[in-house]
């Protein structure tokens, strides 16, 4: 991976997320309690039934706990059977009932899974930004920079094209639109090749390989082409 600078990019690179060997920087009792806090309160539970509200109100000593179960995930690449489940229901947006496109899928997993993984990809973007991988006009992977970012200026331009009366070619493809395979693997391939930390995508395929069946080509393409 080449930053913006022109420099090579290789995981041991990613201080905030791991050491030179590639070890996981630990989670900390202060990522664990930030992260807790911030998540929003009474919302639905994932497949363990354990919402954010339960979590945040525990005692230090129930904290230390699941630091040390954290440190284990973080090591081992092995994760909770609860955070292999992912619990999906369709909110109705309007129009068509029946219309599955009509619906907006929500998910609900594991507030434990979603406090890890908040904390390694907070760390990922601090990396990413040390690092100048990303460009300002990267659609997805920071928050609230999302496809629309990209869109409005080509509209823009097409408009200015048109006024002007000459041609425009554009291509912009949201792979999250994609079905779940294409996606994941379109996932797998990216962190891939902003070379993040290997423990970071056994996490993801620890999860992933309960949770969807992965055909062996595109398991096979996704690692050639990078």
């Amino acid at each position: 991976m080449t930053s913006l600078t022109g420099e090579t990019v290789v995981p041991s690179d990613y201080v905030h997320m791991a050491q030179a060997d590639g070890t996981p920087n630990p989670v900390t009792f202060d990522d664990l309690r930030r992260k807790l806090g911030g998540i929003a309160k009474q919302k639905a539970p994932g497949y363990s039934g354990n919402g954010p509200d339960l979590h945040a109100s525990m005692p230090d000593v129930w904290a230390a706990d699941v630091l040390t179960l954290l440190s284990i995930i973080q090591h081992s690449g092995v994760t909770p059977h609860a955070w292999h489940v992912d619990l999906m229901h369709y909110v109705h947006k309007g129009g068509e009932d029946s219309s599955l496109p009509n619906h907006r899928p929500l998910t609900l997993v594991d507030v434990l899974r979603k406090v890890f993984s908040s904390v390694s990809t907070s760390r990922m973007r601090r990396d990413w930004t040390r690092l100048r991988i990303l460009g300002t006009c990267n659609p997805g992977f920071e928050p609230g920079r999302s496809t629309v970012n990209s869109i409005y200026p080509l509209r823009m331009a097409a408009e200015q094209c048109l006024a002007d009366e000459e041609e425009l070619v554009a291509f912009l493809d949201d792979l999250k639109w994609c079905f779940d395979m294409p996606a994941q693997v379109a996932i797998e391939l990216a962190l891939l090749r902003l070379a993040v930390p290997d423990f970071y995508n056994n996490m993801l395929d620890d999860i992933d390989v309960s949770t969807r069946p992965k055909p062996p080509s595109l398991r096979l393409e996704s690692r050639l082409i990078c």
